[in-house]
């Protein structure tokens, strides 16, 4: 919704070819052709915000930030499926040396809880499947959608799923909850519409694997912070 009035506000392009920028009458076009892609990026990111959330109730936050460094690996290995990246020796080298940390931080948890390491691993690979197939929309030959057009598709498709999903375990706690958490709930969405835009945007100028390398930034300092403020306990063997 946010980003439809942005669009009839500003008129942001909905795609990438000067023939379609500053026009509106290619919304239908776009949409008819991109669907098939857009509608299970949809689905994609409902599983992701559902089980990452979901994982945050059996293991701490260190434990689930070493995981998502295995992401790097994924996305990689789905753009080479898709023909978006190449495989050479480096690469390769790269990607053991990575797995081999990743390993290494979930054998060294000390509070290991395997059903929460399986949502959080379902979690990862909806989160790199959907960045692979952001790619292609945002900077395929045949798409091309501004970051905000892609925001504007992606979105309702998520939220149907995520409402059939809440009405399939609805418990009445629920309104009780957000009658009270509600002035949170509101800046936390508009700050959730600002990240997927600008995750759209960082995907389009680089790759989907380029915005997984961005992220291992902020998991280092998710580490950190949970670290000294949560007190997580993290063994030496993580922290190397």
């Amino acid at each position: 919704m946010v980003s439809r009035l942005l669009r009839c506000r500003f008129g942001v392009s909905c795609g990438g070819s000067p023939e379609t920028s500053g026009t509106r009458q290619c919304l239908p076009t776009t949409a008819q052709r991109s669907s098939a892609c857009l509608a299970p990026i949809g689905m994609l990111f409902a599983i992701m915000l559902y089980g990452s959330n979901k994982a945050y109730l059996y293991c701490s936050v260190a434990f689930l930030q070493f995981m998502k460094e295995a992401n790097v690996v994924l996305v990689f290995l789905f753009s080479a499926m898709c023909g978006l990246q190449f495989i050479n020796r480096q690469r390769v080298f790269v990607i053991a040396w990575v797995i081999l940390g990743s390993t290494l931080c979930v054998s060294g948890e000390l509070n290991f809880v395997f059903i929460g390491f399986m949502i959080q691993g379902l979690s990862q690979f909806a989160e790199c499947m959907r960045a692979v197939i952001a790619e292609i929309v945002l900077s395929g030959n045949d798409f091309k959608l501004d970051p905000m057009s892609y925001t504007m598709f992606v979105a309702p498709v998520c939220l149907l799923v995520l409402v059939i999903g809440n009405a399939l375990i609805w418990e009445q706690a629920v309104l009780d909850d957000l009658a009270v958490w509600w002035p949170y709930l509101i800046p936390n969405a508009c700050i959730a519409f600002c990240l997927n835009v600008t995750i759209a945007q960082v995907i389009k100028e680089t790759s989907a694997v380029g915005f997984i390398i961005t992220g291992v930034v902020k998991d280092i300092a998710l580490v950190v912070f949970s670290s000294v403020v949560f007190h997580d306990l993290i063994t030496m063997k993580q922290w190397v």
